[in-house]
C-alpha cells in the first residue's frame, strides 16, 4: 500500500539509490571529464565515498543548485578534498 501511494504521489520517482548501484549522472562524469585530477581522485574514491558526493548531487531539486554543487564538487576533488 505504502509503496502504492508513493508511486501515486512522486515519492517513487525521488527515491535515490543506494551505494551500491548508484551511477555518476551524465552532467557529472561531464563535469569529471573537464578536469583530470578531479576525474582521477574521484575515480579512486571507494565506493562509500564516491556515495557522498553522488547522493548530494541526485538529491538536489533545482537544476541551477545542481550545476553549482557539481561545480564546486569538481574543485573540491581537484583538491584532493572530500565532503565532510
Amino acid at each position: 500500500a505504502e509503496v502504492d501511494a508513493a508511486r501515486a504521489d512522486g515519492r517513487w520517482d525521488r527515491a535515490y539509490s543506494s551505494a551500491s548501484v548508484m551511477e555518476v549522472p551524465a552532467d557529472f562524469e561531464d563535469a569529471l571529464r573537464g578536469n583530470a585530477e578531479a576525474k582521477r581522485f574521484f575515480d579512486a574514491l571507494g565506493r562509500t565515498q564516491r556515495y557522498v558526493f553522488l547522493w548530494r548531487i541526485e538529491t538536489t531539486r533545482r537544476p541551477e543548485t545542481r550545476k553549482r554543487k557539481i561545480a564546486e564538487f569538481v574543485d573540491l576533488l581537484s583538491e584532493r578534498k572530500l565532503l565532510q
